[in-house]
């Protein structure tokens, strides 16, 4: 069950890669992302539940903590898909500069709140460092990605904006996907051996994902360049 699960997922992440290098963000990896994003709803009685009963239980600053990071990371996630569809970037300029922006404020707050929380994180020092890590990142790569698009460079702000909502995605894996394809399954669901897991796979895979479809589209640009300049030299010569 566990393999043929994360078998599909494979297959559905393989095929959205190679409609977005063919034809840009189309509607399979829209549907994909959009799902997934949504369908970390259904974790939120749960989520808010626990955090909740920590707040009422125990008042204490982390479940402060936690609560606001949920809070402004649930935004994050679902905006995501409409900022990344290139037909709604382009159909709504306005719109999507906007909602950026609330996806930028909301990003680097909850990446900012994240960071505390990973230095109380129940996964000992490995799994510190793997939630710290990919807060920082977070961080970067969304400031990198606002940076980019206010000096007027859109090709690099689209890269990093890609970046930043791979380590958003993790959100959606860590209290959604890991569930659906049994991956706790893995670590018995060890307390320690969980939190080290959640820290490091949930970001990684993302992260791997995205620099996968970077390099296949830049492979598919430089060749395309690469044919242009063949063709403009054989006009040339027959001139």
């Amino acid at each position: 069950m566990i393999i043929g699960s994360a078998i599909l997922v494979l297959l559905i992440c393989v095929f959205a890669i190679i409609t977005y290098s063919i034809k840009g963000f189309t509607w399979v990896s829209l549907v994909l992302f959009s799902v997934l994003s949504v369908a970390t709803l259904f974790s939120l009685p749960t989520l808010l539940g626990h955090t909740g009963h920590l707040f009422v239980h125990q008042r204490d600053g982390r479940a402060v903590l936690l609560l606001t990071h949920i809070l402004t990371a649930i935004p994050c996630t679902l905006l995501g898909p409409a900022l990344i569809y290139s037909a709604f970037r382009k159909s709504y300029t306005s719109l999507h500069r906007n909602l950026g922006k609330c996806y930028v404020i909301f990003t680097l707050l909850s990446a900012v709140l994240a960071m505390p929380l990973s230095m109380t994180n129940g996964g000992g020092i490995v799994g510190r460092l793997g939630f710290s890590t990919m807060a920082v990142l977070w961080f970067i790569f969304t400031l990198l990605a606002y940076t980019s698009i206010r000096n007027g460079d859109t090709k690099t702000h689209e890269r990093y904006m890609l970046r930043s909502y791979a380590m958003t995605f993790a959100f959606v894996n860590v209290n959604v996907t890991f569930h659906y394809i049994g991956a706790y399954n893995m670590v018995n669901f060890d307390p320690m051996a969980l939190k080290i897991f959640q820290s490091w796979v949930s970001w990684i895979i993302n992260l791997l994902f995205v620099e996968a479809f970077l390099l296949v589209r830049s492979k598919k640009l430089f060749a395309h360049i690469g044919r242009s300049r063949s063709h403009t030299t054989t006009v040339n010569v027959g001139k």
